[in-house]
């Protein structure tokens, strides 16, 4: 059997984002091995797995050095046919070290987060050394424009290709009718990092409540290793204060997205596609979302939700206050519109069939 390793710097992400690549991928006789830092999610990968230690936010080049080592010897050990990373750190180290033992590589760029907006010194030698790592892979997954043209610059370079994000499971996430809610629901999920605008989210809400009757919730884990969570003392502050409900995490948003009137994510943050908005559009719920990358590919304004500007309060108030007063026959409408674009730009199956195609050019098919 041909062997692909799946590479990022959370096993969440694996869990998450890629499990149903996985399970494809397997059924055409591929082994399967997973490489990522231990976390909840590790036990959960029903395949082989392989811990790496990764400081994701760590810039220190002495510790960064020594994570290439250790990416290099397992790979040397474990002797793939394939890496498939994902990522920014499991994308420049799993790619250096895949070219040094002449492994083939696939790398998919899901975001920049924040350092690509960094003004710093070290941010640019970061991106100079992510646009050097990532040419040297044999190709290149983009999941919007903008970053596709801050990669491709030399357009010699030709083995790349735009995908719709991470795809969405439109059979797992399907339309239902959804009980009725004693207050129109606004449910923010995903990260709690204050890039993807929690405090704007809070800040809409108080100004919002004001004057309406309406629910707030967040739902989404603190990732308190990372420097732009929010703290768990805010959140619980809001939520006590009665500003917002929290919801916690889960491993199944559906019931949450379900009983919610509307999705919003006013993201600034270095976006890919939001896998929220994706997964909320395709349970066909109306949107409000920031002009933004990797956002506003989501999001047609007045068709299927609402855009505002990024980290603007009165904005973002002004949307839901607009998506508050609809007539319930405009909000189905809205909902309607949500999964029809779903349905027809961000299929899973356009994903899966990409790398299916892509995997068995680079390597072959499986014995």
């Amino acid at each position: 059997m041909k062997k692909i390793v799946l590479f990022a710097n959370t096993s969440w992400y694996i869990y998450n984002f890629r499990m149903n690549l996985m399970k494809e991928l397997s059924k055409l006789n591929y082994k399967i091995i997973v490489i990522a830092p231990q976390d909840d999610y590790s036990d959960m990968i029903p395949y082989e797995y392989h811990h790496i230690s990764m400081n994701n936010h760590s810039l220190n080049p002495f510790r960064d050095a020594l994570t290439f080592i250790k990416i290099y010897k397992l790979l040397n050990k474990l002797k793939p046919d394939l890496i498939l990373s994902y990522t920014i750190k499991s994308n420049i180290y799993g790619v250096l070290a895949a070219s040094k033992l002449r492994i083939r590589s696939v790398v998919n760029i899901a975001g920049l987060g924040t350092t690509f907006r960094k003004k710093k010194i070290t941010s640019f030698f970061i991106r100079k050394f992510y646009r050097y790592a990532v040419h040297k892979a044999d190709f290149i997954f983009f999941q919007n424009n903008e970053d596709l043209k801050l990669f491709i610059i030399n357009q010699k370079f030709k083995n790349f290709k735009l995908l719709p994000g991470s795809g969405v499971d439109l059979e797992r996430f399907a339309p239902k009718i959804s009980k009725e809610n004693e207050k129109f629901t606004f449910l923010l999920l995903g990260r709690l990092l204050k890039e993807k605008g929690i405090y704007e989210f809070v800040e809409s809400a108080k100004k919002v409540r004001k004057e309406y009757k309406a629910k707030f919730q967040l739902l989404g884990f603190i990732d308190s290793k990372n420097p732009i969570a929010i703290r768990k003392s805010e959140i619980d502050k809001w939520h006590y204060d009665g500003v917002i409900e929290y919801l916690g995490f889960t491993n199944d948003v559906r019931g949450f997205i379900l009983n919610s009137d509307c999705v919003v994510l006013p993201s600034y943050y270095g976006e890919g596609i939001p896998k929220s908005l994706l997964e909320a559009a395709s349970m066909g719920k109306p949107l409000i979302t920031t002009d933004h990358t990797g956002c506003r590919e989501v999001v047609e304004d007045g068709v299927n939700g609402y855009i505002c500007q990024p980290k603007n309060v009165e904005d973002l108030s002004k949307k839901m206050i607009k998506m508050l007063n609809l007539k319930e026959k405009e909000l189905k409408e809205m909902g309607i519109k949500s999964r029809e674009k779903v349905a027809k730009d961000f299929d899973e199956k356009i994903v899966l069939d990409a790398y299916k195609s892509l995997v068995q050019k680079l390597i072959g098919t499986s014995d």
